[in-house]
């Protein structure tokens, strides 16, 4: 199927110098939304400046004009580069536009929404929703707010300032964090991925439990470098201790105590207490009670979370990489049954790749199982893999420019492809896997799938935009197909309840609600060791014994 998508590229070229007396003219344009449909008229909004110059478009398809601010209509689908020249005395300028033109999308099946939530929100990255096991769900988002939504109506239930100025210096950056949850409703968070990171335990009416302090009791860190950055951290729930990582070449993993919030041990390179390095995505706690973590451009690590129960300062068992200091890895991971770990990542010497890992590996500098090459396809910079009841790895793709090369991909265990589902849509969330073997996944451009479990057949398939207008038209002028952005993962809960973020980027909004879904079809998570991002509803990021 083809799905409406915008890319841009923007080359600016000065084809003649100005002289002492004459500026060159500057050509820029843009148009007010981010993707089209055939048939759509798009008006150009010229930028340009230079005064008497002429304008000349050419769209790419035949079509030309010389008015400032055209607007253009295309009948067909596929690529079309729009081109701007801008000419006076000063010079010639040129501005180029690249934009993929598609058919609307197709909707295939029906799905329910139970409720879409009570408040609009900030603009939904990175962060996923999770779920307590009442069945009421938090997320947060780009304005720095954990909210919880009850289960029955969608009605906000709380909000918790993660960026509160009485908790100390303000973190800055974003919150990239997903939320956790423990079996008696708190939830475990962090914010801030540029300085002052912030780590809280909040109880489960919204009322802070303690947030990780500075200095010897909280955050580990280098002298003279005391500011932690929490990046796409999933905090890992042990019975005792909250595991944690915080970023940066001083960065390190820590265990927390769950009463109290102090530190009670952290990672080290080595006996004289170096940082175990940056946590860019992590931690998670296998049934050996075994800690993994990315580190980013410094690898995969594993460490020993019984010894962090004993002693204050740990070393790390072992680390995992392909070119010291220039790897990519910052993906949502999963633990096989027998204690592989799975990931995505861009190594330097292989490339962007789904990788195996023994989990259970002795030599200090480990090396991979098995990689398995993925081609035509974009950054891999964020997603993450889930496993099915059988044991093949599902994930979502970015696509390379011009290219259907996003979508999911099903990994044989050995490292074969089984097979591969392409669209020209970013799939930049983990997938999810339902007890049917059915892959549940949602695009950056808004669509919200159900691909069987062969990857031959779209059990369902519609942009949420439609859903929202059709069963809300009272706020249906606030919405517009092919306008809406998931930036998350789903979650199944427990009674096949799927929930999932939107952001509305109608004329750039950037505003977000959660909605819950309710297929016939799904009764709940797969019975797999690892069917979702976090392992569970409640994203504990825990391997089941």
């Amino acid at each position: 199927m083809k799905i409406k998508y915008i890319i841009y590229c923007t080359t600016i070229v000065l084809l003649a110098a100005c002289s002492s007396s004459d500026e060159p003219p500057y050509a820029l344009f843009d148009t007010a939304r981010s993707s089209y449909f055939a048939g759509d008229e798009i008006k150009m909004n010229n930028k340009s400046n230079g005064e008497g110059v002429s304008y000349t478009w050419h769209f790419g398809d035949g079509q030309t004009s010389t008015e400032a601010s055209p607007i253009v209509v295309y009948t067909e689908p596929g690529g079309y580069t729009i081109k701007l020249t801008v000419s006076g005395e000063g010079g010639t300028s040129e501005h180029k536009r690249l934009i993929n033109i598609d058919q609307p999308a197709r909707s295939v099946g029906e799905i329910d929404i139970n409720w879409l939530s009570g408040k609009t929100f900030g603009y939904i990255q990175a962060t996923s929703p999770a779920v307590d096991l009442q069945g009421n769900v938090v997320i947060a988002s780009a304005d720095n707010i954990l909210r919880k939504f009850s289960k029955v109506d969608g009605s906000q239930m709380w909000e918790f300032n993660l960026w509160n100025p009485a908790d100390g210096t303000l973190p800055t950056g974003a919150t990239l964090a997903v939320p956790s949850i423990d079996t008696d409703g708190t939830i475990y968070m962090g914010t801030g991925n540029g300085t002052n990171g912030r780590f809280y335990a909040i109880n489960s009416d919204g009322t802070k439990k303690w947030m990780v302090p500075y200095g010897d009791n909280g955050f580990w860190a280098a002298s003279g470098t005391p500011n932690p950055k929490i990046n796409h951290l999933n905090a890992a729930i042990g019975d005792n201790s909250i595991y944690i990582g915080n970023g940066g070449t001083t960065g390190s993993v820590l265990a927390i105590d769950k009463t109290t919030g102090y530190r009670k041990a952290y990672v080290a390179n080595n006996s004289n207490g170096g940082p175990g390095g940056g946590v860019s995505s992590g931690v998670l706690l296998d049934n050996k009670n075994r800690l993994f973590w990315q580190g980013g451009i410094y690898g995969l690590f594993r460490a020993s979370a019984s010894k962090m129960e004993i002693d204050a300062r740990v070393n790390w068992d072992w680390r995992f990489y392909t070119y010291a200091g220039e790897e990519s890895i910052n993906s949502a991971m999963a633990i096989g049954s027998d204690g592989t770990i799975y990931g995505l990542a861009n190594f330097k010497t292989v490339g962007k790749v789904i990788f195996a890992l023994d989990g259970n590996a002795t030599e200090e500098w480990p090396k991979a199982k098995w990689y398995c090459a993925l081609e035509s396809v974009g950054s891999v910079d964020q997603g993450g893999v889930a496993i099915g009841a059988d044991g093949t790895i599902y994930s979502g793709l970015k696509r390379a420019v011009g290219t259907e090369g996003g979508g999911i991909v099903a990994v044989n265990p050995d490292g074969s492809i089984r097979w591969r589902y392409g669209i020209p849509q970013d799939v930049s969330g983990t997938p999810a896997i339902d007890q049917a073997g059915n892959i549940h996944f949602a695009t950056d451009g808004g669509q919200y799938y159900i691909l069987s479990s062969d990857g031959t057949t779209e059990i369902f398939l519609s942009d949420l935009a439609e859903l929202i207008i059709r069963k809300y038209p009272e706020i249906a002028a606030k919405w517009a197909v092919g306008q809406t952005k998931c930036w998350n993962s789903p979650v199944i809960d427990s009674d096949g309840t799927i929930y999932i973020g939107v952001t509305n980027m109608e004329n750039d909004k950037r505003e977000s609600v959660l909605l819950s879904l309710k297929h016939k079809s799904v009764t709940g998570p797969a019975n797999s060791v690892w069917p979702m991002r976090g392992q569970n509803a409640q994203r504990t990021n825990r391997q089941p014994n």
